[in-house]
């Protein structure tokens, strides 16, 4: 479910994995929560056109698409182009990465003698 509802308003909901990715752009960050918005229940692909996606979040068509490839780079979207029609994105939640447990776990188990 990408809307949540309170007595303020509509709200987005998006993976704390996403919050926390370090190495997206402001814009990649605001392009995808605008896709995660047009979502519904029963799927995570959305077709909004370029015009759209400049008129809600006021970036132009370059930058649009530089920032769709930064999303696919990262493993946030899969975009499926259809002929004649408006691309279909496809919102996608990379796991998360590798932390660095094991070594941590490895560095604790050394026995310092002093």
């Amino acid at each position: 479910m990408g809307n949540l509802y309170d007595k303020i308003g509509k709200f987005v909901s998006v993976p704390v994995s996403f919050v926390e990715c370090s190495e997206l752009s402001s814009s990649a960050f605001r392009l995808f929560i605008v896709l995660r918005r047009l979502t519904n229940n029963d799927s995570d692909d959305v077709f909004p056109s370029y015009t759209y996606l400049q008129k809600i979040t006021g970036m132009g068509r370059e930058t649009i698409s530089h920032v769709l490839d930064e999303l696919e780079l990262c493993g946030w979207i899969e975009r499926k182009r259809r002929f004649g029609k408006s691309t279909v994105y496809t919102l996608l939640y990379p796991k998360e990465k590798k932390s660095s447990s094991t070594k941590i776990e490895l560095l604790s188990s050394t026995k310092i003698e002093l």
